[in-house]
């Protein structure tokens, strides 16, 4: 049984099922090794987990899915990383310096370049307050995606440093960014949904209590399914 979905890795899903990491889909579930007790939130291609550990934001790398390491982290007490996308420019990670009631207080970002290693950016734009919950880049830059009380609001950046406010997306929280098509879910009856930066939006033709994991999965009591 599956119980917290991460996002895909390499065709599967990097989920928490009985308090250990796994690699799963449809079929079944192998064990993953480096993640014991790690809080991970997000996965983007190129195998790199976001989330925390002990409190303070981490970043791991894996060459396979199954092996896992801390690639990098941040020092201050009381973080997280949520979100991390992978485009031309290299890979991109954004999250929140939280407040004592683990609200978010100061948006924080990392980006992995040409190089191995992982950069600390300083962020401006990036509203204060706001959970991040996907990140996607593209020839121009970054498109990422935070969560309020009324939808999702979308801001973009050329750099993951300046960031600027674009389109939001009413009633809906945003769990994957592609392109301009996003994934998430309602947020009065969280139903499944997709739809277009433009404004376009769907109902996703799986059970009506699936949550957005992302490429594809979505995971509805405890199984992931595929959409049809």
């Amino acid at each position: 049984m599956i119980d917290r979905a991460a996002g895909p890795v390499g065709g599967r899903v990097l989920a928490l099922s009985g308090g250990a990491w796994v690699l799963a889909d449809e079929t079944g579930a192998v064990p993953t090794r480096g993640l014991d007790g790690a809080d991970v939130i997000a996965v983007a291609a190129g195998f790199v987990a976001v989330g925390a550990h002990g409190g303070k934001a981490v970043i791991w790398e894996s060459a396979d899915g199954l092996d896992w390491a801390a690639a990098g982290r941040r020092n201050e007490p009381h973080a997280v990383f949520t979100a991390v996308g992978a485009g031309p420019r290299g890979t991109l990670v954004l999250g929140s310096l939280l407040s004592e009631e683990g609200t978010p207080v100061r948006a924080v970002a990392a980006i992995r370049t040409q190089s191995r290693d992982w950069l600390t950016l300083p962020v401006r734009g990036l509203s204060d307050g706001l959970a991040v919950t996907a990140v996607t880049g593209h020839a121009d830059g970054w498109t990422a995606a935070a969560v309020d009380l009324h939808g999702s609001v979308v801001f973009h950046s050329p750099d993951g440093i300046a960031w600027t406010q674009g389109a939001t997306v009413p009633a809906s929280a945003v769990r994957e960014l592609v392109g301009d098509r996003w994934t998430g879910n309602a947020l009065d009856d969280t139903a499944p949904v997709r739809g277009t930066l433009a404004g376009d939006r769907e109902v996703v033709a799986v059970p009506r209590d699936a949550h957005a994991v992302g490429g594809g999965f979505w995971l509805t009591r405890g199984t992931l399914v595929r959409e049809r």
